[in-house]
């Protein structure tokens, strides 16, 4: 589903919700060009969680931080609304991440479903 938020401008964000549940991961054994180590194991994930379906953009990126624009971000890797934010520390995903969530909540577009 799409969700809005607004901050210093709009934008829609494309997100999935994904359920708890038992899954498994990784290669079966007779799949093609399978490397050694892709043995499938069985995952459960005992709570679920909303998924973007695309990178983050620049225009979610300024949209949720504000005019926060990385200054290493340049027209030679890369400038415009749809070209994904990158070169992007860990902290600064975590904190975007942080932004958006209470972001959300404020405008109580954000469920958490169990």
């Amino acid at each position: 589903r799409d969700i809005g938020v607004t901050g210093v401008q709009t934008c829609a964000l494309p997100i999935w919700w994904c359920p708890a549940g038992t899954f498994l991961m990784g290669s079966p054994p007779a799949e093609w060009k399978r490397a050694v180590d892709e043995d499938q194991v069985e995952v459960t994930l005992s709570r679920g969680f909303w998924l973007l379906e695309t990178e983050v953009t620049q225009l979610m990126w300024e949209t949720i931080m504000g005019n926060d624009r990385p200054l290493h971000w340049s027209a030679e890797a890369g400038l415009g609304d749809q070209y994904p934010a990158y070169r992007v520390s860990g902290w600064d995903a975590q904190r975007f991440c942080e932004v958006l969530t209470t972001q959300l909540r404020q405008q109580r577009q954000f469920v958490r479903q169990l």
